[in-house]
């Protein structure tokens, strides 16, 4: 068998949901939860005693044709489900044992005939052994565990059964020094994986990438073979080969950096071993973050800076203004207008766009609108009136924003204001903000970070006789904007944009956070990406891709399968969404330690993805 089977195998029996045609019971009903309840969905096989021991399809099938309730019985005061596998079963069925095999089963051959299983360490040296995930760790007369990977330099991650539901838990090695270490033989395939690769780099500096790997005696000697690509088109960056590698487990360090192309853009990774003599497409095992790409941040031109900027009028309905800038990388075009008309705003590469041919747009029912672009050329921007006339005023940025707040406002009369704030990266960054107000009024802006902005107290301004304001200023925490009214009274719109030099900063790509449009932004497929950073301590930010308007939820589950927090529960245009989960509950308190489970549903797609919660 191949060491990938082995983990699909406790991959399905772990995080694959189900739902009971009749209640079961759990082994032990004082752990959540004790039962289990038709209509509900569940994760993880159920734990049982019972013999034989099922997979994961004889598991599903049992319990989705249940004779009656609690389909089990007693002995010696503990419940036995007919249906389900406990530790060492579990194991068994990843392994592809002959029959269930014991922990003494597994214990004596490894130790002696070694049939089907052998030593790769003394007991108590799981934080020395070289673990491959599937794997496993044993504690003779008591439970075994299969090992998933290592988290930081105290701890591993398992993939086990253990009542009352399989799954993934934290193991610190201080609890594992009775477990020995034993491996699989006969496995067919070689294992790769990576160790800590970055999720952000700067451009021209030095990073590195480590992967561990095991080669089994049948394929060696192998290759290995190290590339980065770029996301949307697939080139290979870098590619590097370490030749004629011998069976066994080992490590490979790769030191690299990547060009600065003036703008930022995304690099996965790509590690793949090849048997003698063989190729890409007869490789034997691979691994890739396409799922989850690194931002490589430009060094070039920082993000935030102002390379253009023009205002004008607008006569009244379909009257347009047309201008262009010459740039090159990703740039953030915004424009404000006259909060009492309706203004949208139009970009096309090369040529002026029109309403009906453009390569971004924004169009909402207000006078604010902004896109993110990336390209090279002559940028052609239209401001377009699809009611109204009036004001506008409209500039680019360079770089994309990595968190944004547009809100709405009211002004009652002279001297009246309202304030709103928008969170900074938690590094060195530059708030930008825009003041959308009305022509028959005198608004003003003002900025600051770290507290209310007011007329007397504020880092910035934006003063004109008009009520289309824009301001910047540099700073960290949080970006505060306030709208005040010099005179008159009417409803405006603030955007606030933070751009960031943090070279730590959790980046969030431009068309995440945009709610405007174009035809070069839509999605193909709905995805839901790997969470980063995992494992993580205090927030997480979660990517998704949705192709078509349609509902979406987007909800976190715990290892019991109960509903700990919804994310997201509403219809959703196309395009890239992120949101960040902080840890806590629906309620606001801190989770536990563990491992949570998130699932995106749509009418027509459904997937889940695990992660870890560390305090």
């Amino acid at each position: 068998m191949t060491r990938h089977e082995i983990v699909n195998r406790a991959n399905q029996m772990i995080n694959t949901a189900w739902s009971p045609n009749r209640i079961c019971r759990g082994w032990n009903t004082s752990i959540s939860p004790g039962y289990f309840y038709p209509g509900n969905t569940y994760y993880g096989e159920l734990y049982t005693q019972n013999n034989p021991q099922e997979d994961w399809a004889e598991f599903n099938y049992g319990v989705t044709h249940l004779p009656y309730d609690y389909y089990g019985y007693w002995v010696n005061n503990r419940w036995y489900n007919y249906y389900g596998n406990d530790c060492s079963g579990f194991v068994s069925v990843c392994w592809k044992m002959p029959s269930r095999w014991t922990t003494l089963n597994f214990y004596d051959d490894a130790n002696g005939a070694q049939n089907y299983c052998y030593s790769i360490g003394s007991t108590g040296s799981a934080q020395t052994a070289p673990l491959i995930k599937g794997d496993a760790l044993n504690c003779c007369n008591s439970h075994i565990l299969l090992f998933n990977y290592r988290l930081g330099s105290n701890a591993v991650v398992s993939m086990e059964q253990t009542p009352n539901t399989a799954r993934m838990r934290i193991w610190y090695y201080s609890s594992l020094s009775s477990y020995q270490p034993i491996r699989r033989k006969r496995l067919i395939a070689a294992f790769v994986q990576f160790d800590n690769y970055p999720t952000i780099v700067n451009a021209l500096d030095n990073f590195s990438v480590r992967h561990y790997f095991y080669i089994s005696y049948e394929n060696a000697p192998a290759d290995l073979v190290f590339e980065i690509r770029e996301q949307s088109s697939g080139a290979v960056l870098l590619s590097q080969k370490c030749s004629n590698i011998g069976d066994g487990y080992w490590y490979k360090t790769f030191y690299s950096s990547l060009p600065d192309l003036g703008y930022d853009y995304y690099v996965y990774f790509v590690a793949y071993l090849t048997p003698p003599n063989g190729n890409w497409d007869n490789r034997y095992c691979s691994v890739s973050t396409a799922n989850n790409p690194t931002l490589v941040k430009t060094a070039s031109c920082p993000a935030g800076i102002e390379v253009f900027r023009n205002s004008g009028s607008l006569s009244g309905t379909g009257a347009n203004c047309t201008f262009s800038v010459n740039i090159s990388g990703r740039h953030t075009v915004v424009m404000c207008g006259n909060n009492n008309a309706d203004f949208d705003l139009y970009a096309k590469w090369d040529s002026p766009p029109t309403i009906n041919s453009y390569d971004y747009r924004g169009y909402t029912t207000s006078s604010l609108e902004w896109f993110t672009i990336e390209g090279s050329g002559n940028l052609y921007i239209m401001v377009h009136s699809y009611s109204g006339s009036g004001n506008w005023l409209c500039n680019v940025v360079t770089g994309h924003p990595v968190n944004y707040y547009k809100p709405l406002g009211a002004l009652s009369g002279s001297g009246s204001y309202q304030w709103w704030n928008v969170l900074g990266s938690g590094g060195d960054d530059k708030g930008w903000a825009y003041l959308s107000g009305p022509d028959n009024a005198d608004f003003d802006l003002y900025i600051k970070w770290n507290s209310v902005a007011t007329p007397s107290n504020y880092d910035a301004r934006g003063i004109s006789v008009l009520s289309q304001e824009i301001c910047t200023y540099p700073g960290s925490g949080n970006f505060y904007m306030t709208a005040y009214s010099y005179s008159g009274s009417g409803i405006c719109f603030l955007l606030g944009l933070i751009f960031t030099e943090n070279k730590g900063a959790n980046f969030i790509s431009a068309n995440d956070q945009n709610p405007k449009s174009g035809k070069m932004e839509i999605p193909d497929s709905y995805e839901l990406f790997q969470n980063s950073p995992n494992p993580f301590r205090t927030t997480t930010t979660i990517r998704y891709v949705v192709p078509v308007y349609s509902s979406v939820t987007l909800k976190v589950y715990n290892q019991a399968g109960q509903l700990v927090r919804t994310l997201i529960d509403g219809r959703q245009k196309p395009g890239f969404y992120t949101t960040i989960w902080d840890g806590k509950n629906d309620s606001g308190k801190k989770l536990p330690d563990g491992v949570y489970f998130y699932t995106i549903r749509t009418p027509s797609f459904s997937v889940t993805k695990s992660m870890v919660l560390l305090n």
